[in-house]
């Protein structure tokens, strides 16, 4: 099963770190409860991304997925514009040399897609 997730449904404009808090929390419960194979969060419609949003949203939101028995097979940044792909890049950068571990196996980042 497949699902995206529209963040227009929430806003246009994303700029506190307490949104992403509140966004993850949320879609966190739906994720665990549908188990998608494939997960697509689609900022189509998206005008405002500050920096301290995207960083906390996708990490915690990997943070969280990680946490979890369950995990989509991958996930997909989609209907970026070059700003929110910038700042999503920048998210999954910060993760990848921050993990809690140090080791690639907490969240896979190659299943992880930005467009």
């Amino acid at each position: 099963m497949n699902m995206t997730i529209e963040l227009k449904n929430y806003g246009t404009s994303f700029a506190t770190r307490s949104r992403a808090v509140s966004l993850v929390v949320e879609f966190s419960t739906v994720i665990r409860r549908e188990r998608p194979q494939q997960l697509m969060l689609d900022f189509t419609g998206v005008n405002v991304v500050s920096p301290s949003f995207a960083t906390e949203f996708v990490v915690s939101l990997l943070r969280n997925l990680r946490s979890t028995e369950y995990k989509p097979d991958t996930i997909q940044f989609v209907g970026n514009s070059p700003l929110v792909k910038d700042r999503v890049l920048r998210a999954l950068k910060l993760y990848a040399t921050n993990s809690p571990t140090g080791r690639k196996q907490d969240f896979d980042l190659d299943k992880v897609l930005v467009t």
